[in-house]
């Protein structure tokens, strides 16, 4: 009784690895990318003089590039994050 409960709570902790380590690898992924388009896009919004001319989601044109990469940071923190409590419940599983 008690390896079937062993058994089904290793499957169950595979499956929820699983579960987890999917979507955050697209999160990471696709967290990556972004952060290029935004980059490409923030060059295409500059004026001649390099500066950005208007506020973007209420951000502050002098606040925008530097809002953003704390954005991207925290994205990529938490997923991190993710990732590494996934790692830990595979050892166990």
């Amino acid at each position: 009784m008690v390896d079937n409960k062993t058994s089904e709570s290793v499957k169950l902790m595979a499956n929820l690895v699983y579960d987890i380590s999917n979507p955050n690898n697209s999160i990471m992924m696709n967290t990556e990318l972004l952060e290029d388009v935004f980059k490409d896009a923030i060059a295409l919004l500059k004026d001649d003089s390099g500066q950005l001319c208007e506020p973007l989601a209420g951000i502050p044109p002098d606040r925008i590039e530097e809002a953003v990469k704390d954005l991207f940071a925290g994205i990529k923190e938490g997923a991190k994050r993710i990732q590494d409590v996934s790692d830990n419940l595979k050892r166990f599983s």
